[in-house]
């Protein structure tokens, strides 16, 4: 037996075939005035007495009765006429769908093995598209000298018509943006950390705003604690510099030591008892307060007496 020929795309691809749709008198279908035929005849002897009936106050029971009765009969009759359809078409269609279904299942089960095919290939052309945008990021970090992970292959890169050196140039303009972005981020931080010459200030609190605010909103957040600050008259470490004073001791007879070596014989007096008094007012920060008392101490020694006259408590910081 000679081998059958294999169909050439013509004949494979040739129309399907029409369904034929079935004669006039082929189907036949019920009578509806014969299904409802009970139904008409019952409301119509009903109808004429309604349509009759006056509707004044007298009989306002008597028509509520009545619209009760009616939607009785509307909503019995719309589940019956349903209950009908099901009963008389439903197994009908169900035969019908279920034949039809067996001719769809061999239609799609060749578009499935076609589909596999051209998948296949889709993604050959997608894996090459993307080994040219693996160079084209690589050639873009190197140059802009930007780690950018997370740069945007679009869509329209995919696209068959795509034209790789539009495609190239709109990389560069993603690197173009990100490395702006990323100078701006290190001006912004260097700004906000030499505004922060303040030791009592956090200079990480105020560098951390910038994942959610603007330099400028930062600034001026920092140039309003430093005008606080600057509005302390005393710091709260005034407290701990107390000097007892030595009434009637001489000078010890030996070097002074604040921060630089001082002539004892210049803190020598002729004059004991005729003392000059003077009212400072002084400003520190509050971590230099050890040694602050340090050297009141020492000047306590040299014979001079100090005292506190009033203190201002440093507010804390609120952010």
């Amino acid at each position: 037996m000679a081998k059958k020929k294999p169909m050439t795309d013509e004949e494979l691809l040739a129309p399907l075939p029409v369904i034929a749709s079935p004669a006039e008198g082929e189907v036949v279908y019920p009578e509806a005035k014969n299904v409802f035929a009970a139904q008409k005849d019952f409301l119509k002897a009903r109808l004429n007495e309604v349509l009759k009936m006056d509707m004044t106050d007298e009989n306002i029971e008597r028509v509520r009765v009545l619209k009760k009765g009616i939607v009785g009969w509307r909503t019995s009759f719309e589940k019956q006429a349903k209950d009908y359809v099901k009963a008389v078409y439903k197994a009908p269609m169900d035969v019908f769908n279920a034949a039809a279904n067996e001719v769809l299942s061999e239609i799609k089960e060749m578009e499935a093995q076609a589909d596999e095919v051209l998948d296949k290939e889709e993604q050959k052309r997608v894996d090459n598209i993307n080994t040219v945008l693996d160079g084209l990021i690589a050639d873009l970090e190197e140059e802009f000298k930007v780690t950018f992970p997370d740069v945007e292959r679009k869509k329209s890169y995919y696209n068959k018509t795509a034209d790789m050196k539009a495609v190239a140039e709109d990389l560069r303009g993603q690197f173009k943006a990100k490395a702006a972005e990323i100078k701006q981020k290190e001006a912004d931080r260097r700004m906000v950390e030499r505004a922060c010459d303040d030791k009592r200030l956090n200079k990480e609190l105020y560098v951390g705003m910038l994942d959610y605010e603007p330099a400028s909103v930062i600034i001026e957040k920092i140039e309003t604690e430093k005008e606080r600050l600057a509005s302390i008259d005393s710091p709260k470490a005034q407290d701990d510099i107390v000097v007892e004073p030595e009434a009637e001791e001489a000078p010890e007879e030996k070097p002074l030591q604040i921060g630089v070596k001082v002539d004892p014989d210049k803190f020598k007096t002729d004059f004991p008892g005729m003392n000059v008094t003077m009212v400072l007012e002084i400003k520190y920060p509050v971590d230099v307060r050890d040694e602050l008392t340090r050297i009141f101490g020492e000047l306590g020694k040299a014979g001079i007496k100090m005292k506190v006259i009033s203190k201002k408590e440093p507010e804390m910081p609120v952010f």
